[in-house]
């Protein structure tokens, strides 16, 4: 039997809201990966030097964490990380560390806001009910 997974896997974004700084990355577990972040940015160890510059010059209520998209099968994961880097049109930051194969990190700068708005994101602000309708619309569609 296989082990289930906790939580939704997808693509989320963690968005600094007083500076604009974007960074996204993919997890099989989004409340794990949600714990992580949580965890290591308070405890001053996140493996990423400015996503942790960020936390620590603007505080937690400056940071942003939100879903950007729902994957139903693990092992199209890391082809819609790849999606969304590309879309982006960011690299990733030195300062990453990968936690699985299929998650990273990347730093998007505010030059690509208007990149992000011309591909229909608004303020990744959507709610979970959105998002889960979103998702069953797009599905339905293929």
């Amino acid at each position: 039997m296989k082990k289930a997974r906790k939580g939704l896997m997808g693509i989320y974004l963690l968005k600094n809201t007083l500076t604009g700084e974007l960074f996204v990355g993919g997890a099989p577990s989004l409340t794990n990966c949600f714990k992580y972040h949580c965890d290591t940015l308070c405890s001053s160890v996140h493996k990423n030097k400015v996503l942790q510059s960020s936390w620590d010059t603007f505080g937690p209520t400056a940071i942003e964490f939100s879903i950007v998209e729902i994957v139903s099968k693990k092992e199209h994961l890391k082809e819609r990380v790849e999606y969304w880097r590309k879309n982006l049109n960011a690299d990733l930051a030195e300062e990453i560390d990968l936690m699985h194969e299929n998650s990273g990190m990347l730093s998007v700068g505010s030059d690509t806001k208007s990149e992000l708005r011309a591909l229909g994101l608004g303020t990744f602000d959507a709610t979970a009910k959105e998002l889960m309708r979103f998702y069953k619309n797009s599905r339905d569609d293929r």
